[in-house]
């Protein structure tokens, strides 16, 4: 999370009693950035408080928003990768303290030792997949092959010793995914089908780039530095990249997500909490990234004055947050890249936020 955001969540939960109408809130935050697009949604206790869909599902063809349209949640993709692989280890097929060349095979030798729990806490110190970001966020892989994938990696410098650190890259919840897929013997989508989306009845969301069809999928755009428009629909991910940033998804649904991670519908409350709880580095300290802000198995993990949160934000456009001791959750989805969700998130959820 960036400095930027702690700031704007210390500012507004300083003042949350400023914010008496959450859709005002939205309303202002829209103008403020240019955002053709917004869903968001407020829960307590399981029930939705306020929900609204505003602005353009695509721009060029004067297309509303509506509870019908999904977004593209990229990087939010990751909660949904941690709690398959979780389930996995509830059911004693995974061990988080498993060695990976015990699933994956054809490794170098400096890889032998990274465990499970290192690529889903993203300590493993593997290379980026990602070589390059291009202009427009296009993303240039390494290998687009799944069959070449570990060779062409094995090619790159190790960015640090497992445990050691931690860096934010898509390499480490590739091949949980791959692990996940040889584990089940079926793919990881149809995995994650099985395991979470059905069983907590989220029928519009399902996995697809710019090269897919998704049915009621909303144009993305980017803000430039002019808070001007432009189009933004150039990501794409190969099969194997689909764990970190693959799923799309509408309101609703993201709305029963949280309340199937409050609940525990998914996972037993123990299992659940580890999923969140700060990562451990080689050093037994905690993996913090900034004051406050830390990453547990594919989540953000928040305690600012006193106040924890956990969630997950991706393509700098959507994302949400759980604020366990309040019993309260914030979704929200646009359909513009460049903004600072959580700090967005902290100003909607903020009339309902009380700090000790």
């Amino acid at each position: 999370m960036k400095k930027a955001a702690l700031l704007t969540f210390i500012c507004f939960i300083s003042f949350a009693t400023a914010f008496a109408n959450p859709d005002s809130t939205v309303l202002n935050i829209m103008k403020e950035l240019n955002i053709p697009g917004l869903s968001y949604a407020v829960i307590k206790k399981g029930k939705v408080l306020q929900k609204g869909h505003f602005g353009k599902a695509n721009v060029e063809l004067d297309v509303p928003l509506t509870e019908q349209h999904v977004f593209p949640i990229f990087s939010t993709t990751k909660t949904f990768t941690s709690i398959a692989s979780m389930k996995l280890v509830e059911e004693g097929k995974i061990k988080l303290e498993d060695k990976i060349s015990k699933y994956l095979t054809g490794l170098p030798t400096q890889w032998q030792n990274i465990t499970v729990y290192q690529l889903l806490t993203l300590t493993s110190g593997l290379p980026d997949v990602v070589v390059e970001q291009k202009p427009g966020y296009t993303m240039a892989w390494v290998t687009e092959d799944e069959k070449e994938l570990i060779n062409s990696l094995s090619k790159l410098p190790m960015q640090f010793a497992p445990g050691e650190s931690w860096s934010y890259n898509q390499t480490n919840l590739s091949l949980m995914g791959l692990i996940i897929e040889k584990v089940t013997g079926v793919t990881y989508k149809d995995y994650v089908q099985k395991a979470i989306l059905n069983p907590l009845n989220m029928k519009s969301a399902t996995f697809g780039d710019v090269w897919q069809v998704v049915n009621n999928r909303v144009s993305n755009y980017g803000i430039k530095k002019d808070n001007s428009l432009m189009t933004w629909n150039t990501y794409h991910y190969p099969r194997f990249a689909l764990p970190n940033a693959g799923l799309n998804a509408g309101l609703d649904d993201m709305v029963k997500f949280c309340n199937g991670v409050t609940s525990n519908k998914i996972l037993k409350e123990e299992n659940q909490r580890k999923v969140y709880t700060l990562a451990k580095l080689n050093n037994n300290k905690d993996n913090l990234l900034d004051e406050g802000v830390g990453f547990g198995m594919g989540w953000m993990v928040m305690n600012i004055n006193g106040l924890k949160a956990y969630g997950m934000s991706g393509g700098a456009s959507s994302g949400f947050l759980i604020f366990p001791e309040q019993q309260l959750s914030v979704v929200l989805l646009t359909n513009a890249s460049g903004i600072d969700v959580e700090g967005l998130i902290m100003r909607i959820a903020a009339p309902h936020l009380t700090v000790r």
